[in-house]
C-alpha cells in the first residue's frame, strides 16, 4: 500500500471520528435538554446512546491510530471490533437492564435489529482474528 493513500484513508477515517466526536456532543446536549422535561424512558435512553457512542468512537479512534501507525493486523484491533459489536449488541437490552434494576416499567420496545448488526460486527472481529493468525503464518514461512 502507498504512503498516500494511508494518508488520504487515515485523514477520512480522521473526517468521520471529527463528525462522530459532534453527533456525541449534540447527544450530550440533547439528553441535558431533556432532564427535569422528559420522562424517565427519555433520559435512560439517551444516556444508553449516549454512553454507546462514547465507547464506540474511543474504540473507532485507537483502531484507527493504530492503522495511522501501521499496526494494522494486531489482535488490539480484532479484540477491538469484537467490543464494539457487544456494545452495539447489547445496547438495545441496556435500559430494560435499568428499568429493572430502578424497578421501574419497562417501557423501550426491542426491535433487535441492534443486535443482529452487533453480533455481525463481532463476527466480522473473529474473521479478523483469522485473517491475524493467517498472516503470522505467512510471515513465518517467507
Amino acid at each position: 500500500m502507498n504512503k498516500n493513500n494511508v494518508q488520504t484513508k487515515t485523514i477520512y477515517l480522521y473526517n468521520v471520528i471529527t463528525f462522530g466526536f459532534f453527533l456525541i456532543l449534540a447527544d450530550a446536549l440533547l439528553v441535558l435538554s431533556q432532564i427535569g422535561k422528559a420522562n424517565t424512558d427519555v433520559i435512560i435512553n439517551g444516556i444508553n446512546e449516549f454512553i454507546s457512542l462514547v465507547i464506540c468512537y474511543i474504540l473507532i479512534g485507537i483502531i484507527t491510530y493504530n492503522v495511522k501507525q501501521n499496526k494494522i493486523y494486531i489482535k488490539t484491533n480484532a479484540n477491538f471490533i469484537k467490543v464494539i459489536g457487544a456494545v452495539v449488541g447489547i445496547s438495545d437490552f441496556t435500559p430494560n437492564i435499568i428499568y429493572v434494576i430502578l424497578d421501574l416499567p419497562i417501557q423501550t420496545n426491542l426491535n433487535h435489529y441492534l443486535f443482529i448488526v452487533g453480533y455481525f460486527i463481532i463476527a466480522i472481529g473473529y474473521i479478523f482474528e483469522h485473517a491475524i493468525k493467517m498472516k503470522e503464518e505467512q510471515d513465518l514461512t517467507i
